[in-house]
């Protein structure tokens, strides 16, 4: 949209005039001078560790947790550990994937994604160093000691998901060029279209870009913290193409409540008992079984 638009958005992104006058009103918080009061019963203001903005991470060390070399050989011994079991790959666990010293920095970490700031990187992983079994078991031994239960992506019962779905995006609620909103649908009115561009607003306003690196295992607290990711274009060789997977994870211990009305969602993806299918290569139809005989 051109920066003379003005109103609602209609399309699938807050254009550039109208996301700062949100972000102008938004720095003017606390002014009396035109801002309408919150409703009955918000807080004024938030007090929280979620509540941060990128420029409060000036440094990566801040929330990316680099492995040491001491880390890396306990991961190994602990791959090897778990191989030695000749256990189906999915059953992977802290039990049995022992990270004696690392588990306590993990543990922190996840700490730090259910009751603090929300998300974190531990990066360090050299992913042109092992097979692509190996990769997925050192990702889910790891991933274990963030939160221990691995929930389905879909119906058919994939586990790692190569296309990232947005389930907080525009297009869902006006459509795009690529999916059209049903008519049938209600339209938005202009009141909630304008509700839509003050959440995309403040969240640009306050958000932190991290420049992920090969091997990288980003953990977000999906119920806190929104996010996304920028387009990409692949290189020409295969070292150069982009493999991203997404692997749908929750605690037991730490686990936010979940809303009612996603209940059913959580119950179908952690509860089930389905099919598992893991895709470990970024193949669409192509996958190898972590299980050593048919279910």
């Amino acid at each position: 949209m051109s920066s003379q638009n003005e109103g609602p958005v209609i399309g699938t992104t807050v254009g550039h005039a109208v996301a700062q006058d949100f972000i102008a009103l938004a720095s003017n918080l606390g002014s009396e001078a035109g801002i309408p009061p919150l409703p009955l019963g918000m807080p004024s203001h938030l007090s929280h560790a979620l509540a941060w903005s990128g420029a409060d991470f000036i440094h990566e060390a801040n929330y990316i947790y680099l492995l040491t070399e001491a880390n890396l050989a306990e991961i190994s011994t602990a791959l090897a550990y778990f191989k030695g079991l000749e256990l189906d790959g999915d059953l992977v666990s802290r039990e049995n994937f022992p990270l004696p010293a690392l588990g306590v920095t993990l543990d922190s970490l996840s700490r730090e994604v259910h009751d603090g700031r929300g998300f974190c990187v531990v990066r360090g992983i050299d992913p042109h160093k092992y097979t692509v079994e190996d990769l997925t078991l050192i990702y889910l031994g790891v991933q274990a000691y963030i939160a221990d239960q691995r929930g389905r992506q879909d119906s058919r019962g994939n586990m790692l998901d190569s296309r990232l779905v947005m389930n907080f995006g525009r297009a869902a609620l006006l459509g795009s060029v690529n999916h059209p909103r049903k008519p049938t649908l209600p339209v938005l009115t202009e009141k909630q279209r304008e509700a839509l561009d003050a959440v995309e607003a403040a969240a640009r306003a306050t958000e932190l870009h991290i420049a992920t690196r090969a091997g990288d295992m980003h953990f977000i607290n999906n119920l806190a913290v929104l996010h996304r990711r920028e387009g990409f274009v692949d290189g020409e060789s295969a070292m150069e193409k982009r493999h991203l997977v997404r692997l749908r994870c929750r605690s037991t211990e730490r686990g936010w409540r979940i809303p009612v009305p996603l209940q059913r969602e959580w119950f179908d993806a952690f509860e089930r008992e389905w099919d598992r299918i893991w895709h470990l290569e970024p193949m669409p139809d192509a996958f190898f079984p972590l299980r050593k005989y048919p279910n």
